[in-house]
């Protein structure tokens, strides 16, 4: 009969001489008793290698036959592969054996004829050759550095997922205007199973000039024939603090160059003339900073503010000598706010008049101020010349009786006449009926206010009032 053994070998059976045999790869027929010199022999082989293209190549030597089964590589235990053998020999792919130096073990597992079998060999695998080419970026001064971005190619499919690079580029903080190489470096769980070089056609990073943007700002208020001052502001669209020069012009016409310091220049135009001006200014830019011109700005510019005094009220008034007459006046602004002191005072008074203003100063400011003058007349004034009739006619009266004593009723006259001489004497500048009628005089008061303007300039204004005293 016939059968097969558990290792693939064919088992003959002979039944008249009661034995069985063994049917051998060589075809010749073995005895179980002529097998006890059985032999194996297991050469490999693992020549250095790029990483990827490491392989084994192994072969089985034996007695008698041939031997089958399979081998097994494994590196530091770690088993890495196995192969079944072909004719004795077998070659076996190692592409995720690590760059470095191996120590291969191959085991042979024996087929049941041939006894197993260890072997080792040295193998040394490098990293393989990868090449990264960086995009090109570009990036204003001043402003966070992009995200750079390029290609690798050469790694193994098998890494895909496990290498990676990152682009780097070798510019400082606030980089200067220029253009810095960009550098990769290999990451990931298997980079170090290969060596990285850069393409030589690989981007660079460049750093452009920032732009830039102009603003002036004049004065809230402007005044002609004062300096206008004038600031101008030069801010970076990123970071950083822009330098050179700043021109202002005004009307298109150039009036100043000034430097920047900090990001703002100052300029002065002298006495300019009254009405609208179109400011702007224009910015040179510098090694990180772009040009940039301002828009236009229309800055008012004022007549010199000023001020005027009138009267509130009733600007004429008629008092008893002796007794003291109030006027109202009001000092406004004029042309804007006036911001200098404004003192008063009068002239064209009676006699032994005087006047006196509160306050004695005021400052109009944006709206107007009221002063009270109050003018305080002498006694004397107008009652003197009143009394001078009362004295002559008690003279009369006093020699024309002397004189004509004789006539009685003259003398009843003059006595009356006495009588009311010596009645208006005695009156001590009270008002009474007969003063009523006394006659008025009329003074011209002139009022002058004075002020130094912003320009220095003193200024004068006036108002009249009319004083009449009994």
């Amino acid at each position: 009969g016939a059968a097969v053994s558990p290792f693939g070998w064919p088992l003959i059976a002979d039944d008249e001489n009661r034995s069985v045999q063994i049917l051998f790869t060589d075809g010749r027929l073995y005895s179980p008793g002529g097998l006890s010199t059985r032999t194996t022999t297991l050469n490999t082989s693992a020549p250095n290698a790029v990483y990827g293209t490491a392989q084994s190549v192994l072969s089985v030597a034996g007695s008698p036959a041939t031997p089958q089964g399979s081998v097994q590589i494994a590196d530091g235990g770690r088993p890495l592969a196995s192969a079944s053998l072909v004719q004795g020999s077998t070659t076996i792919a190692l592409p995720t054996l690590s760059a470095g130096t191996h120590t291969l073990t191959a085991t042979y597992a024996g087929d049941g004829l041939h006894p197993s079998t260890p072997a080792t060999a040295t193998i040394l695998v490098s990293p393989a050759p990868v090449t990264a080419s960086a995009a090109a970026a570009t990036v204003s001064y001043g402003a966070p550095l992009p995200a750079l971005t390029g290609t690798l190619s050469g790694v193994l499919p098998q890494d895909q997922n496990s290498v990676a690079a990152v682009f780097t580029a070798n510019a400082p903080p606030m980089a200067p205007v220029g253009s810095y190489p960009i550098t990769a470096a290999l990451t990931g769980t298997a980079s170090a199973n290969y060596t990285l070089s850069s393409s030589a056609n690989a981007g660079a990073l460049t750093v452009v000039p920032a732009a830039t943007t102009a603003t002036v700002a004049p004065p809230p208020n402007a005044y002609a024939t004062l300096p206008l001052q004038l600031t101008a502001h030069i801010a970076s669209a990123t970071s950083g603090t822009p330098t050179g020069t700043v021109k202002f012009f005004d009307a298109g016409n150039v009036i100043a160059t000034a430097p920047l310091v900090n990001g703002s220049a100052s300029a002065i135009e002298l006495n300019p003339s009254g009405g609208n001006h179109t400011l702007s200014v224009t910015y040179s830019g510098d090694t990180n900073f772009r040009p940039s011109a301002s828009a236009n700005v229309i800055q008012a510019v004022n007549a010199l503010p000023d001020f005027t005094v009138g009267v509130s009220g009733n600007s004429q008034q008629t008092v008893i000598a002796g007794s003291s007459a109030t006027f109202g006046l009001t000092v406004g602004s004029q042309g804007g706010p006036f911001t200098g002191a404004i003192t008063l005072s009068a002239s064209g008074l009676p006699a032994g008049a005087t006047a006196s203003f509160s306050p004695p100063a005021v400052v109009p400011g944006a709206s107007s101020a009221a002063v009270t003058m109050t003018v305080a007349t002498r006694a004397s004034t107008a009652h003197r010349a009143g009394h001078e009739p009362d004295l002559a006619l008690a003279a009369i009266g006093a020699t024309l009786l002397i004189t004509m004593k004789r006539r009685r009723t003259l003398t009843r006259l003059l006595m009356v006449l006495l009588a009311a001489g010596l009645l208006g004497l005695t009156g001590c500048g009270a008002r009474t009926a007969t003063e009523s009628v006394l006659p008025v005089q009329s003074f011209a008061i002139q009022v002058q206010a004075t002020g130094t303007n912003l320009a220095g300039n003193v200024m004068v204004h006036t108002v009249s009032v009319t004083l009449g005293v009994e």
